[in-house]
């Protein structure tokens, strides 16, 4: 059924602003976890650890960002955004699994240096490459749910929500820490990574303008 141009406005509206509160979510998470990461190594031990993991998400970013602009058209924003989000959940893991050895001193091979460094390698050049498809799908969704008029303001919008995370991740990140462990911290931002992953799931393709009902 045909839809006038101000109903196809407000349904993609609403689609805007449901995204921005996906990554409000995702972010708090991983806001929280990345401007600790740093700090929280260096007290288990790991020194060099959390600048290394910065250094991979920024580096393997750039290098894959170049290859996604070439290759995200091929799938779906919605997929795009899934998959490039899930990608955040990793490093978080990296961290509880991180903080879980230091918290009961365990001797397991997982919670040797052997391993704990690589993975956590891993986790942050999975991030750095799930970033590079999640923001491309990103800004493809949100044009997709805008027209010429309404773009800059459906731009706005998602900005807006998306970040308020930065306020929320300092407030969880304080209140968490200041009567939790780091390893109870870092299961709350999975926690919140994993939230984030099945709302995007739910996220509906946007109201295609072409066919606007005549009035």
């Amino acid at each position: 059924m045909s839809l006038t141009l101000e109903e196809i406005r407000k349904a993609n509206l609403v689609r805007v602003v449901y995204l921005g509160i996906c990554f409000m979510v995702l972010f708090t998470s991983y806001f929280a976890g990345q401007n600790l990461m740093t700090q929280i190594y260096k007290q288990l031990g790991y020194n060099s650890l959390g600048a290394i993991c910065f250094f991979f998400i920024i580096a393997t970013f750039g290098l894959v960002s170049v290859l996604a602009s070439h290759y995200y058209k091929m799938i779906s924003a919605r997929t795009g955004i899934i998959y490039g989000g899930a990608a955040y959940i990793g490093l978080m893991i990296a961290g509880a699994l991180s903080t879980y050895c230091y918290k009961y001193e365990s001797s397991t091979y997982l919670c040797s240096s052997t391993f704990l460094y690589p993975f956590n390698v891993f986790t942050a050049m999975l991030l750095g490459a799930g970033s590079a498809f999640l923001w491309l799908c990103q800004s493809t969704y949100v044009n997709a749910c805008a027209d010429e008029e309404t773009r800059g303001t459906y731009s706005g919008i998602f900005e807006s929500i998306f970040q308020v995370s930065q306020i929320l991740s300092g407030i969880i990140a304080t209140v968490v820490l200041g009567y939790l462990d780091q390893f109870s911290f870092y299961v709350i931002l999975v926690l919140f990574g994993a939230v984030a992953i099945v709302m995007f799931s739910f996220i509906q393709h946007p109201v295609e303008y072409n066919d606007v009902k005549k009035v």
